[in-house]
């Protein structure tokens, strides 16, 4: 008698185990889907941010080096006024060329670019 005692005490705390189990289990699914939810559009939202981010500050980096190819050549038309100051003027377009060698060399992309304003800004002088 005892035997079959011991064995249905053996079924019944397995049960047990087993109920527990599969509710722990539940519980974290639950907790680890709230978790994932909240943190997902935080993360999304501060991705977002980065890339918006990125953007700008690409555009103020171009924008520094256009305002930076724009001063060089407005120089360049005040030295090329006077024939008095070549050395300056020669200064100026050495400045412009290595401008544009290194968008050419570090920004293959956006030669092109830099061309057509280094035309259009010189055929303006």
């Amino acid at each position: 008698m005892s035997t079959l005692l011991l064995i249905a005490f053996k079924r019944q705390s397995q049960g047990i185990f087993a109920n527990t189990l599969s509710h722990a289990q539940a519980n974290n699914s639950n907790l680890y889907n709230s978790i994932r939810v909240e943190l997902t559009e935080p993360f999304l939202l501060i991705q977002t941010r980065m890339k918006q981010l990125e953007r700008v500050q690409s555009a103020c980096d171009l924008m520094r080096k256009v305002m930076r190819f724009l001063y060089t050549a407005k120089r360049l038309k005040s030295y090329l006024e006077g024939s008095q100051k070549l050395p300056e003027a020669a200064e100026c377009l050495y400045e412009i060329g290595m401008f544009l060698l290194i968008e050419l060399i570090l920004q293959p992309s956006n030669a092109p670019t830099s061309l057509l304003l280094c035309r259009t800004n010189l055929s303006v002088l």
